[in-house]
């Protein structure tokens, strides 16, 4: 039942072996419990515990520790991790790895992923989501995965591009205040699932029909992750009271922005040719 229905403590009813009424259901019993005794810490699903069947792992310093949902929910940037792993970094779910190990060519598969998101003994809230699962052919999987992580680091690198330039877009070099810009993070993810299945999607067409180049693809991924950071970025520096915005510091911020998106930096990561125009731009 603890693969469902985990706990953070462990709880030994004390039972009464007495005649009465249940104050829960009102019917009578010859068995009551009137108290119980708690014990911190629940089942260990780390490493040199049980490995849970259903929870993707990861790996920190020597020991694999089980993935938890966080705040914002179950979005694609988790989409390698759950489906397919990155053998040193992290390990698909157990049922994961048997599933790819019985895959029906040309089989339609999905995930169903689920969980709460804890703070300590809290629960703040329950996630779930159903994400898409390719069907790769074995000879083709290394250089699936590798496109994939290309495909990802490029977002998450434009994700935080977004988040710094809404930052200095709202306060000034001197202010250090430190604010949860989680939302950000989500609305942008959101806003780029559906394209990033559909990359995903004609990568895995490509490599099945024997096309080894992925540039064109790589470079309207770049354009849309782009085109979505400068959308919500518009859509959040200048949500303020207009009083207390200052147009310099937004004009300059989303400039920046696009500059950091389209420059060098992200072309790397996708793996696309940065030209000698680019690297300049990227200097100033």
């Amino acid at each position: 039942m603890s693969v469902y229905w985990s706990y953070p403590r462990r709880i030994l009813l004390r039972k009464d072996v007495e005649n009465g009424i249940c104050d829960v259901c009102n019917r009578s019993s010859s068995v009551l419990v009137r108290s119980y005794h708690t014990k911190t810490y629940g089942l260990s699903y780390s490493e040199g515990g049980w490995i849970h069947p259903l929870s993707p792992y990861y790996k920190s310093k020597e020991s694999w520790f089980p993935y938890h949902p966080q705040p914002g929910g179950i979005l694609y940037h988790y989409w390698q991790t759950i489906a397919l792993g990155k053998e040193q970094e992290d390990q698909a779910a157990l049922v994961i790895r048997r599933f790819l190990n019985r895959k029906i060519p040309g089989e339609q598969t999905s995930i169903l992923t689920f969980g709460y998101d804890m703070d300590n003994m809290k629960a703040r809230c329950w996630y779930e989501s159903e994400i898409p699962f390719f069907n790769i052919p074995s000879d083709k999987i290394e250089k699936f995965e590798e496109q994939v992580s290309q495909i990802l680091n490029a977002s998450t690198e434009v994700k935080k591009n977004l988040r710094q330039a809404v930052r200095n877009a709202w306060l000034d070099k001197k202010n250090d205040s430190k604010g949860d810009l989680t939302f950000l993070d989500v609305s942008f993810l959101k806003d780029t699932e559906n394209s990033f299945y559909d990359l995903i999607r004609n990568v895995q067409e490509n490599l099945i029909s024997g096309v080894a180049d992925f540039a064109a693809l790589k470079e309207t991924w770049l354009k849309l992750l782009n085109e979505s950071a400068c959308k919500l970025f518009d859509q959040y520096a200048e949500s303020g009271s207009f009083e207390f915005e200052n147009i310099e510091r937004i004009v300059k911020a989303r400039k920046n922005l696009k500059i950091s998106n389209l420059g060098s930096k992200t072309r790397i990561i996708l793996g696309l040719i940065v030209s000698e125009k680019t690297s300049k731009r990227n200097k100033k």
